[in-house]
Formats: structure tokens, C-alpha cells, sequence
């Protein structure tokens, strides 16, 4: 297997980091911001896993957005600490 490459898809760079310093090490990590006006995140490419932070202005809209472009990629919803730990 090779290398595992890992969308950072955000719009806050302080959760960027903390995703860079855990996981920057092991994986092949690609930043894809996204801004208030456009929820597709920029840069976006090919990736192994998509890692999404929960706080982007519709993180709904965006997770949508990437699947309409027919990329199923599996998807990690990044939670704020105020939400309890639960698996779906």
C-alpha cells in the first residue's frame, strides 16, 4: 500500500494545525479550505480519507457538494468538544 493521502477540509486554521501536528507525521495531508462564499472546498483533489471540521458555514452543503461530483470517499466529521461522543 502507499502513501495515505488525507483532505484537511476546513475554514479555520487553528483545526488545520492540530489536524497537521496529530496526523502530518504518518499521512500525506492536502489542505482544502472553504470560505463563507463558496461551500466547495478550494484545492480539493483525490484523497484516501476526508477529514472535514465541523465548524465550516454548512458543513452539510459541503460534504453534499463533494459527493455530487461522485467522489465517496469515506468522510470524518471533525465534532467541537460541546457535542458528546457518538458514532454514526
Amino acid at each position: 500500500m502507499g502513501v495515505i493521502k488525507i483532505q484537511i477540509i476546513h475554514s479555520d486554521e487553528d483545526t488545520n494545525n492540530a489536524v497537521q501536528q496529530a496526523l502530518g507525521e504518518h499521512f500525506t495531508l492536502i489542505q482544502a479550505p472553504v470560505n463563507d462564499a463558496d461551500p466547495f472546498p478550494q484545492n480539493f483533489s483525490p484523497s484516501d480519507l476526508l477529514i472535514l471540521d465541523f465548524d465550516l458555514p454548512d458543513v452539510v452543503e459541503t460534504l453534499r457538494l463533494i459527493r455530487s461530483q461522485g467522489v465517496d470517499t469515506e468522510a470524518i466529521l471533525l465534532l467541537p468538544p460541546k457535542y458528546p461522543f457518538k458514532t454514526v
